[in-house]
C-alpha cells in the first residue's frame, strides 16, 4: 500500500529532474530520490564566509566594495640555517629571542686543523711569489750572450784583418756558444712566468683555504629574531644540519580566503585593513584587559594595521570554490604574531552603483 495518493505522487515526480520523470517509481521511491537530490543540493553549496559591503561616495556614482573575511597572521620569513660544513660546534653566540644583524657571528667550529692548512698555503704562496720574481738566470744568461758576442766579433775581426788568422770551425764553435746563451735568456724568461702562474695557482689554494675559514665562522646572512636553537657546544654537525632559525615579524603576513569564482587578480595591490580578535591580544586578553594595559582614548577605536594584497592564488579548493589570498602588513612595533586571527577588510576598486 502506497503512503502517498496518486496525485501527491504525480506532483513529487514532477519536481524530478527529467532523467527519472520515465521510469515507473512509487510515492516512497520518489521521496527518497528527492531527499538525496536536495542533500546534495545543499551540500554542494558554499556557506558565505565573506561578506561584502559597498560603501557610496555622496559626490560621485560609484561606490567602493569592501570584502570582510576572517584571517589569520603568518611570517614572511622563517628561515632555518643549516650548517655550512661538516665539524665540532665550538661555540655558540646567540640565544633564542636575540635580535640580531646581519653577519652577526652565530656558530662558532672548531678551526685548528683549518687554520694550520691556511699557514702552509699562505708560506707555499710566498714562496712561489719568491720564486717568480728570481732573474738571477736571465740576468746570468743575458751576462753570457754579451760575453760571447764580443769573444766572435773580435775572432771575426781578427780574420779580416789576417786572412786565416780563426779557423773556420773556432768561429763556428763560437757562434754556437752565442746561439746557447740566446736560448738560456729564453728559457730564463719561460721559467718566470711558469713560476708566476704557479704563485697565482698557491694564491687560489690560499683563497680557497679562507673561504672555507669563513664559513668555521658561521654568520647570520639575515637580520631577523633567533627563534630556536637546535645545535648544542661540543657537538658534531654533519654539513646541511640545521643550526638556528630565524623569523622576522616586519613586515608579516595576513593570510585568508575568498570566493574564487568570484575574485581574481583584480584583488592584487588592493589596499586592507586588518583588525585582531579580542581573544588574539597578547596573553589571551579581552578587550576590558587590553585596555587596563593599554589606555585608549574613546576616539581611537581599536586598533588596526594596513597594508595591500601580495597574492592571490590561481587555484581553487575543488569543493569550496575558496582560494587563497594574503598581505603584506606592516608591523613596526611588532605587535603582531604568527597566529594571530582577526577580520581582514579588503577595499576593491570603484564599482558604478
Amino acid at each position: 500500500m502506497s503512503l502517498f495518493s496518486a496525485a501527491q505522487t504525480s506532483q513529487c515526480r514532477s519536481l524530478l529532474p527529467k532523467a527519472f520523470c520515465d521510469l515507473d517509481l512509487t510515492g516512497c521511491t520518489v521521496l527518497a530520490i528527492m531527499s538525496c537530490v536536495f542533500a546534495g543540493h545543499v551540500i554542494g553549496q558554499t556557506p558565505p564566509e565573506s561578506s561584502v559591503s559597498a560603501s557610496p561616495s555622496p559626490e560621485s556614482t560609484t561606490t567602493s566594495a569592501i570584502i570582510r573575511v576572517d584571517a589569520q597572521t603568518s611570517l614572511i620569513q622563517n628561515t632555518t640555517l643549516a650548517s655550512p660544513i661538516s665539524g665540532i660546534i665550538q661555540s655558540i653566540h646567540v640565544r633564542e629571542g636575540d635580535s640580531i644583524e646581519p653577519a652577526a657571528l652565530m656558530v662558532q667550529f672548531a678551526d685548528e686543523e683549518i687554520n694550520a692548512e691556511y699557514q702552509a698555503a699562505k708560506a707555499a704562496y710566498e714562496a712561489a711569489v719568491i720564486e717568480s720574481r728570481n732573474d738571477v738566470d736571465a740576468r746570468y744568461a743575458q751576462r753570457s750572450l754579451d760575453v760571447h758576442q764580443q769573444e766572435l766579433q773580435k775572432s771575426q775581426q781578427a780574420n779580416q784583418r789576417f786572412a786565416g788568422a780563426i779557423s773556420g770551425t773556432e768561429i763556428e764553435r763560437l757562434q754556437l756558444v752565442v746561439d746557447q746563451s740566446t736560448l738560456a735568456i729564453e728559457q730564463a724568461d719561460q721559467q718566470r712566468e711558469i713560476a708566476t702562474a704557479k704563485a697565482k695557482e698557491k694564491l687560489a689554494a690560499v683563497r680557497l683555504i679562507e673561504t672555507r675559514l669563513t664559513k668555521h665562522h658561521y654568520q647570520s646572512p639575515i637580520g631577523g629574531r633567533v627563534a630556536e636553537v637546535m645545535v648544542e657546544p661540543g657537538q658534531w654537525v654533519e654539513q646541511g644540519k640545521p643550526l638556528v632559525r630565524v623569523i622576522s615579524l616586519n613586515p608579516i603576513r595576513v593570510e585568508c580566503f575568498v570566493d574564487g569564482q568570484r575574485y581574481g587578480d583584480e584583488l592584487l595591490d588592493a589596499k586592507v585593513e586588518f583588525r585582531l580578535r579580542a581573544t588574539s591580544m597578547a596573553g589571551g586578553a579581552t578587550p576590558s584587559m587590553a585596555s587596563a594595559a593599554t589606555p585608549m582614548t574613546a576616539s581611537s577605536g581599536p586598533e588596526t594595521w594596513t597594508g595591500n594584497v601580495t597574492f592571490v592564488s590561481p587555484e581553487l579548493h575543488p569543493v569550496t570554490g575558496q582560494t587563497r589570498l594574503w598581505a603584506r602588513i606592516d608591523n613596526p612595533d611588532r605587535r603582531l604574531r604568527a597566529g594571530m586571527k582577526g577580520t581582514m577588510s579588503i577595499e576593491m576598486g570603484p564599482v558604478p552603483r
